[in-house]
């Protein structure tokens, strides 16, 4: 018998991801740099004649994006924060909907997102135990994947 097999790269390396308008590429190490959570698409439950029940669940993409802090992207990405963050005014800024990509390196591909906002990310620096500033996360959700 001869075993066939391909390698598949895995990499990230080489991959960026634009969020409204801000590419990052300089992601942290001490977190997952790009992470979707799971989306449950339906729930499941069972009648009283024992037929399987399913219901349609909508919800949002969630992605979170931790990076160097103090670096290009960290600053843009807290910029963006502040325009969300609620600060006792009015800013219609926090209204419009973003919209990202995440490009896979070495020509891989792409996914789209849109139709999102920011939900959150770090209100100040963070460190460990042993003295190193930890990465910064910051959080949207999507209604729409391309």
């Amino acid at each position: 018998m001869a075993w066939s097999f391909q390698i598949k790269d895995v990499s990230f390396a080489g991959s960026s991801v634009t969020v409204a308008g801000i590419t990052v590429t300089d992601f942290m190490d001490d977190a997952n740099p790009v992470e979707f959570q799971d989306v449950d698409v339906s729930s499941v439950g069972v009648n009283c004649n024992g037929s399987m029940i399913r219901n349609a669940k909508p919800n949002v993409i969630m992605m979170s994006l931790t990076v160097i802090p103090g670096s290009q992207s960290d600053e843009r990405l807290y910029n963006l924060w502040k325009k969300y963050r609620v600060q006792g005014n009015y800013n219609a800024q926090w209204e419009q909907s973003l919209s990202a990509s995440v490009t896979i390196g070495s020509g891989r591909g792409s996914k789209t997102f849109s139709n999102g906002t920011m939900v959150g990310g770090p209100g100040g620096p963070s460190s460990n135990g042993e003295g190193k500033m930890q990465g910064r996360t910051y959080t949207f959700a999507f209604v729409t994947a391309n």
